[in-house]
């Protein structure tokens, strides 16, 4: 169904960019090491990869395109002066450099570019969202929605799921990342000022690194929603797990310098606990971590383009590869009093992307 996917694609790209959304609220940092003003190398989860950085952190000569651990002038393990909470737009520039080139060496890809990061209020990312429904969905789309989620449990027949699935996307997320227009995104309550949860900007950071490596067009355009989550399960999956790594990173003080976080608002409101835990399912399925630790990243890639046809191989990683999905033949059994919602599966992407 048509509108199941272009829905899915916009709360997941509200929600991408970490599992434990973070809202804006109290900033603070954690304390990493530091011999002599020197840098001290991020051994914890820091991967074989990762080019050997120069003692005196000088730039890598000759073609950098290959060299794992270094983006646009910043070693993994250099130092920055940038403290926080609030940034100045050339301090958010310098730490999403330097927080790259800490994927990269957690993640073993490296970048062709960098996204750019644009802050937004709430207000904004709601106004776009409700421009791009109005544009992108029919009346037979949102009426398609209303009979799954009333179907699923999850909101009743009475519900709007257009409206419902509007207030969950602009409730709470804290960052996403455009798979089209190729930005990262982050929310904020403050227009006047700049503040990000690092960790969060490393997951979102994990997307444009998936989409230069591997295309996440296709996750977008699968033709059920079955193979949409276990396709983003995937995605989510890899960025959580690189996540969870650079948040111990933060947290043993492996980095060379403070980690910059938010707490989460504990006055947080969500419209919809079902529709919102729907989304969050692909986030805690274990293939990826599973497969990670039998294969490593090798295998993690393997399966960004070889993403699985079925949540039944993302819950059930020995299934993945053999598991083999069938669409089940529903009799028509309603009456003269009912109508039965039948769309055709739409092949168009949706402008936004995942958290």
């Amino acid at each position: 169904m048509r509108t199941a996917y272009v829905l899915a694609l916009l709360v997941s790209c509200c929600l991408l960019g970490g599992v434990g959304v973070a809202a804006a609220g109290a900033t603070g940092t954690t304390a990493s090491p530091s011999v002599g003003g020197t840098a001290v190398l991020a051994s914890d989860h820091v991967n074989q990869c990762a080019a050997d950085p120069p003692s005196d952190l000088s730039d890598p000569d000759g073609d950098t395109g290959d060299v794992i651990g270094w983006v646009d002038g910043y070693w993994y393990n250099e130092p920055i002066d940038v403290t926080g909470p609030a940034l100045t737009e050339s301090e958010l520039d310098t730490l999403v450099t330097r927080t790259a080139a800490r994927v990269e060496a957690l993640r073993c890809l490296t970048y062709d570019q960098l996204p750019p990061t644009e802050m937004r209020t709430r207000d904004e990312h709601r106004s776009e969202l409700e421009s791009q429904f109005e544009s992108e969905l029919t009346e037979a789309d949102g009426a398609a929605e209303n009979a799954r989620l009333a179907t699923a449990l999850i909101a009743g027949q009475a519900t709007d799921a257009i409206d419902l699935q509007l207030e969950v996307q602009t409730s709470f997320p804290a960052a996403f990342y455009d798979t089209q227009a190729d930005f990262i995104g982050f929310i904020t309550d403050n227009p006047d000022s700049i503040e990000i949860d690092q960790t969060i900007l490393a997951h979102e950071l994990v997307h444009a690194l998936q989409d230069q490596n591997a295309d996440l067009g296709p996750v977008f355009e699968q033709s059920t929603t079955d193979r949409f989550t276990s396709s983003l399960a995937v995605v989510e999956g890899d960025a959580t797990l690189v996540e969870e790594q650079y948040t111990e990173n933060c947290e043993t003080g492996a980095w060379v310098d403070s980690c910059i976080r938010q707490s989460a608002d504990p006055s947080l409101d969500v419209p919809s606990w079902p529709l919102t835990l729907e989304q969050l399912a692909a986030y805690n399925m274990p293939l990826v971590e599973e497969t990670f630790e039998t294969e490593g990243w090798t295998g993690v890639n393997g399966l960004l383009k070889n993403t699985p046809d079925s949540t039944v191989e993302a819950l059930e990683p020995d299934r993945y590869g053999e598991f083999e999905p069938a669409l089940p033949a529903v009799e028509d059994l309603s009456t003269a009093e009912w109508d039965r919602v039948d769309l055709e599966i739409a092949t168009t992407r949706c402008s936004d992307s995942t958290r």
